[in-house]
């Protein structure tokens, strides 16, 4: 009886294995490229690679509208690279009154710890160069900032404005790569596109849920509409797919709200603008790790493996 007892076992083993087999190889096909940019974060991103953990002093939007909002927050982050493209979602509100959702990418080429004064960026009235001082956790070198704002014009002629810099001086290769500007689509999610580089942008402010006002602690889970981009690699100088960091927070100007990527301690209010924070003060991560998906043959290499399992386990 023992045999037989440890054939059913080696039975449910093997069978595990290829269960394990084949979901990897169905994950193949959430790549970057197969997102729908929509300001929606689709299954196909997996788990959230933040999730919001203390309340926003930047007001609790309650519209429910997908063009509008009257409170600013980050919920949850979510993110695919690869093998093209980075794709990633940061679910919450951006206020429509040009609160600036801003994000750090770290290619792992180049890059700044700290922001400098000599930005050849000079969009959004020099933004760049108003967050000289700026430092983020050791490791964390900053070599592109991708934000995006938004409100009246004047008139109620509502606009939505997305730009990308490369970071630093002349020297480093800082510039100014584009700025996207749509108007209003009234009731629906704010879209647009850099034809030149194939970018792809979303803002659906629906959101009610989330954090709620205040500095206290808190969880942005279950959240997954907000701000949502699509871009080649090569559009941040990667020709092809590496591990990539992106810090970020909500800010009103250069006035630094407590909604950063990767939390703060709960009880932290507004970080503001006397100076630019450090935040290596902070305990863990202020940003989050967007991993390479496997390539398409990578993926084809794992299913000719399984199915090989599947043959030698049919002939013994």
């Amino acid at each position: 009886m023992m045999p037989i007892l440890w054939r059913k076992l080696e039975n449910v083993k093997m069978n595990k294995t290829l269960m394990v087999l084949s979901l990897v190889v169905v994950s193949g096909a959430a790549f970057a490229q197969s997102v729908t940019v929509d300001g929606t974060a689709e299954a196909g991103y997996g788990s959230a690679l933040f999730t919001q953990n203390i309340q926003t002093q930047f007001g609790d939007s309650n519209l429910g509208a997908q063009d509008l909002a009257n409170g600013s927050e980050i919920d949850q982050v979510f993110g695919l690279n690869g093998p093209s493209r980075l794709a990633m979602t940061v679910s919450g509100n951006l206020e429509t009154n040009f609160n600036k959702l801003v994000l750090f990418i770290d290619t792992g080429v180049g890059g700044v710890n700290t922001i400098g004064n000599d930005n050849v960026s000079s969009t959004d009235f020099g933004f760049a160069n108003s967050l000289a001082g700026l430092t983020f956790d050791s490791g964390f070198n900053a070599s592109h900032m991708l934000w995006a704002r938004g409100g009246d014009t004047g008139g109620g002629n509502f606009q939505w404005f997305v730009s990308l810099a490369k970071l630093g001086n002349a020297g480093q290769g800082g510039a100014d790569l584009f700025t996207v500007n749509t108007a209003r689509n009234t009731g629906l999610a704010w879209t647009g596109s850099d034809a030149g580089t194939s970018s792809d942008f979303a803002l659906n402010n629906v959101n009610s849920a989330g954090v709620t006002g205040g500095t206290g602690a808190a969880s942005g889970s279950g959240v997954n509409t907000g701000f949502e981009f699509s871009m080649l690699l090569s559009t941040l100088g990667l020709s092809s797919s590496a591990p990539i960091k992106v810090a970020g927070f909500i800010s009103g100007g250069n006035f630094i709200s407590n909604q950063v990527i990767g939390g703060l301690p709960s009880g932290t209010g507004n970080l503001g603008n006397a100076s630019m924070p450090n935040f290596t003060q902070f305990a863990g991560e202020q940003f989050v790790t967007v991993n390479p998906v496997p390539e398409p043959a990578t993926m084809a290499v794992l299913g000719l493996g399984a199915a090989a399992l599947i043959r030698r386990r049919k002939k013994n």
